[in-house]
């Protein structure tokens, strides 16, 4: 994207993202340019005029593509308050947004957005994961392996412990007999 010791991205860098808007890449346009905000965190007005092109470009697609595109868009921080993760994620539930059939969809982007969530908007996240673990062991737990950083970021060097107590915790509330099982879907809970 830059020549080493560029400030920010060439002019030529932002002519090429600029085409893939042209050619209908606008995922691709939104992917290289969360990534070029990424490294090159001081380029400011450019880079948000460019992602403000992209979140344009994303009203001419699919609605699909869009939710995509500006799902790539809301996990950059240096991007943040341009795409709100929340109102993405409603997005996939919104009438007109073609997931009949297709329940892998909101799926896929919860499990895109879920750190951006959890530090934007905890409740939001909470509530996710919460529907997560309603429908699959397998959905939460990767929820919790995709946002890694921000759980150890938010609960310290003892998020392991901290988390594992609370499950075991959920268990035991929700078991006929008020204990925790021995496992779930095969894993062995280890007892405290």
């Amino acid at each position: 994207m830059t020549p080493a010791g560029c400030q920010s991205p060439t002019p030529a860098a932002y002519a090429r993202i600029r085409g893939l808007l042209t050619e209908g890449l606008v995922v691709a346009a939104a992917q290289l340019t969360a990534f070029a905000a990424e490294v090159h965190p001081g380029a400011g007005g450019q880079l948000r005029s460019l992602a403000a092109e992209v979140i344009a470009a994303t009203a001419r697609t699919s609605p699909m593509t869009r939710v995509d595109a500006l799902a790539r868009l809301a996990l950059s921080p240096a991007l943040a308050d341009l795409v709100d993760p929340a109102d993405v994620l409603r997005e996939t539930t919104r009438p007109g947004v073609r997931t009949t059939g297709q329940p892998w969809v909101h799926g896929q982007v919860r499990l895109l957005l879920f750190p951006a969530l959890l530090t934007r908007y905890p409740a939001v996240a909470l509530r996710q994961f919460h529907d997560a673990v309603a429908d699959s062991w397998e959905d939460a737990m990767a929820l919790l392996e995709h946002a890694a950083d921000e759980i150890l970021d938010a609960l310290g060097p003892d998020a392991v412990t901290i988390l594992h107590t609370a499950i075991r915790r959920a268990l035991s509330c929700t078991s006929p007999d008020g204990a925790a099982p021995e496992s779930v879907d095969g894993l062995r809970l280890a007892t405290r």
